[in-house]
C-alpha cells in the first residue's frame, strides 16, 4: 500500500510540474506576442481605430516608459512624407476634432499643444491620465500620447 501511495504521489507530482511549465511556456508566449506586435502603426490603430496603412510616413519618436505600479507613457511621433486630401477627408469622417485645442490640459504635451491646422482625436481616464492622436497639417506630423497616472 505504502509503495503504491508513493508511486501515485510521484505521478501526480510529475503532472504537476507539465501543468506549471506549460503555464509558464504560455504566459511567455503572450508576453513575447504582445511585445513583438507592439509597433506604432498597431498602437494608433487599437486606441482609436485609425488606420495608417493608407499613409506615406516614418516615425520619429517612438517612447514606451511603464512603471511597475502602471504609471507610464506611450509618445509617437509620425512624419508624413505626405498628406493628401485623401488622407485629411480620412481624419474628418472618423471624427477627429479641428484645431484648436480647447483643454488646456494639453500643454504638458507640448508637441501637441503647438499644432495650428489639424485635427484630434482625445478621452480622458476616470483615474488619471488621457489619450490623445493628433494631427498637424501644416507641419505634416502626428502625435499619439497615451498616459496613466
Amino acid at each position: 500500500m505504502e509503495k503504491t501511495l508513493r508511486i501515485v504521489l510521484i505521478k501526480l507530482g510529475k503532472i504537476i510540474i507539465k501543468i506549471i511549465f506549460l503555464i509558464l511556456i504560455i504566459l511567455l508566449a503572450v508576453w513575447f506576442f504582445d511585445t513583438c506586435t507592439r509597433t506604432p502603426k498597431s498602437l494608433v490603430m487599437r486606441t482609436f481605430n485609425i488606420s495608417l496603412k493608407d499613409f506615406d510616413y516614418k516615425v520619429e519618436t517612438f517612447e514606451d516608459q511603464w512603471h511597475l505600479n502602471g504609471d507610464g507613457h506611450v509618445k509617437i511621433v509620425f512624419h508624413f512624407n505626405e498628406l493628401t486630401q485623401k488622407n485629411i477627408d480620412y481624419f474628418k469622417s472618423l471624427g477627429l476634432m479641428e484645431y484648436p485645442i480647447s483643454e488646456s490640459e494639453f500643454k504638458r504635451v507640448p508637441s501637441i499643444y503647438r499644432y495650428d491646422n489639424g485635427f484630434y482625436i482625445y478621452e480622458w481616464f476616470s483615474g488619471g491620465g488621457f489619450k490623445i492622436f493628433a494631427v498637424d497639417t501644416d507641419m505634416k506630423r502626428a502625435t499619439f500620447y497615451y498616459c496613466v497616472w
